[in-house]
């Protein structure tokens, strides 16, 4: 059992050397994923076969992710994007498309969380780029990703949220946006399959 501690020097996590291979030959594009659990989603999913694509608003973030994982015999590539920008979003598809031909898992994790505080000194500004980015843009990824998947056979798309641990105003409006995205995909779901 080989461990190693996270980026905030807490607790270590653990991780087995089986050679899993459920996700051999597959792609995954992981988004918010160079540190915390973005991060150990992507080593998890590499570790079991799979490519996987990371990123982050910040370079040096995605440069040392990568190293991270390509040392350890990982397929990975990344690249900066920001999931609230359209014209991000697709540069991260089209990377996709053009390196692997598609891919057929979504790990959506990018979200913030600007507000330290009591929920009732939450600015419109703050509330707006909260729902922005944890449920707006999550939504606009899902809705851009399944037509690529479509193309490969379907695959599997993975919302994350750890608001909780910022207190009561992330966990209060992290709540809401988590319930929102999770009913807006499976309206998705429901109405592209029936």
């Amino acid at each position: 059992m080989e461990v190693f501690t996270n980026n905030y020097g807490s607790q270590p996590i653990q991780s087995s050397k089986m050679p899993l291979e459920r996700f051999l030959g597959r792609v995954a594009i992981l988004t918010g994923s160079t540190q915390g659990i973005g991060l150990a989603t992507a080593r998890r999913l590499g570790q079991e076969g799979c490519k996987v694509i990371i990123s982050s608003r910040r370079q040096e973030n995605v440069d040392k992710a990568v190293k991270h994982l390509t040392k350890e015999g990982i397929e990975a590539c990344g690249i900066t994007a920001n999931q609230r920008i359209k014209e991000d979003r697709q540069k991260f598809l089209k990377l996709a498309s053009e390196k692997y031909g598609g891919f057929d898992h979504v790990f959506i994790s990018a979200g913030v969380s600007p507000h330290r505080g009591s929920l009732l000194t939450v600015t419109e500004e703050q509330f707006d780029r909260i729902f922005d980015t944890n449920l707006k843009s999550n939504f606009q990824f899902i809705q851009e990703c399944v037509p690529y998947m479509e193309k490969r056979g379907g695959g599997s798309i993975v919302t994350n949220s750890t608001a909780g641990v910022y207190g009561v105003t992330a966990a209060v409006i992290g709540k809401v946006c988590k319930y929102c995205i999770v009913k807006l995909q499976q309206m998705c779901i429901s109405k592209r399959y029936r």
